[in-house]
């Protein structure tokens, strides 16, 4: 989050903070994911999963984003 913040992303958040607050916790995706329009100016999303048991695929959004998928 401090990187992303000293390039100027000042709008960043967690899409799950509850499972970005478990130990072992990973980053599982962000919004607005690869290939899709990002401006600094625009929120940052950092959805978790967590470090067992499967995690459920995230929706895709944006210009034919796809759902991601769940793994665990």
């Amino acid at each position: 989050q401090q990187t992303l913040s000293s390039a100027g992303f000042t709008n960043v958040s967690f899409a799950n903070q509850a499972v970005c607050s478990t130990p072992n916790a990973k980053a599982s995706g962000t919004s607005p994911g690869a290939g899709q329009s990002a401006r600094p100016s625009d929120p940052i999303a950092i959805t978790c999963t967590p470090a067992s048991g499967g995690g459920s695929g995230g929706g895709g959004t944006g210009g034919g984003g796809s759902g991601g998928t769940g793994s665990g």
